[in-house]
């Protein structure tokens, strides 16, 4: 089937790319929330404040502004 979409197409949500908490310190945090680089929370932005990765750094791999390598 041809398709005109000039880009991959992700239908329903946008992938991950935690770029900078794979190699960060503060990545492998508690279970079951931030054991892993790839969940929404780590050890500096947990789930008990309610305060998220900043979606830049979480699906865009921005640089964050608390990255300390390990």
């Amino acid at each position: 089937m041809a398709s005109n979409l000039q880009e991959e197409f992700f239908p329903g949500c946008k992938p991950i790319n935690p770029e900078y908490c794979k190699t960060c310190a503060y990545s492998k945090g508690e279970p079951p929330f931030a054991d892993t680089p790839e969940k929404r929370y780590c050890m500096i932005f947990t789930r008990e404040s309610g305060i998220r990765k900043p979606n830049d750094v979480y699906y865009d791999g921005a640089y964050c502004s608390a990255y300390e390598e390990e």
